[in-house]
């Protein structure tokens, strides 16, 4: 099981673990009753890998998985899958990473790189 960071609520963090299946998945975790809660996340064919969190607040906003098209991310927060969503067609058939923020969101920083 690896502890992946807090949610929204202060009681509660994300993990990833098998929990006894074929496929590693994104985890609500209880903080006060130390114990596995719902399933945040679980995709079928692959395990999750990772998350992605808010670089100012710290939250995990996205669950990360590697797929044969390489990474994907699941969005848990709308107002970041919306920023992602935006970047995605402004950038069109490019990968595109956050490089930095600044504490208020007005500059962020992207990293594209296209394919084909």
């Amino acid at each position: 099981m690896s502890f992946e960071g807090f949610s929204e609520d202060p009681d509660v963090a994300y993990v990833i673990t098998r929990n006894g299946g074929e496929r590693a998945a994104a985890y609500k975790f209880d903080l006060k009753t130390r114990s596995l809660g719902q399933i945040v996340y679980q995709n079928p064919k692959y395990d999750v890998s990772g998350t992605f969190r808010d670089p100012n607040t710290k939250r995990v906003v996205a669950i990360e998985y590697e797929s044969f098209e390489g990474g994907q991310i699941e969005w848990l927060d709308p107002a970041w899958a919306k920023l992602w969503a935006d970047l995605a067609v402004t950038f069109e058939r490019g990968a595109v990473d956050f490089v930095s923020f600044a504490k208020r969101y007005q500059d962020l920083h992207c990293l594209s790189s296209r394919s084909g």
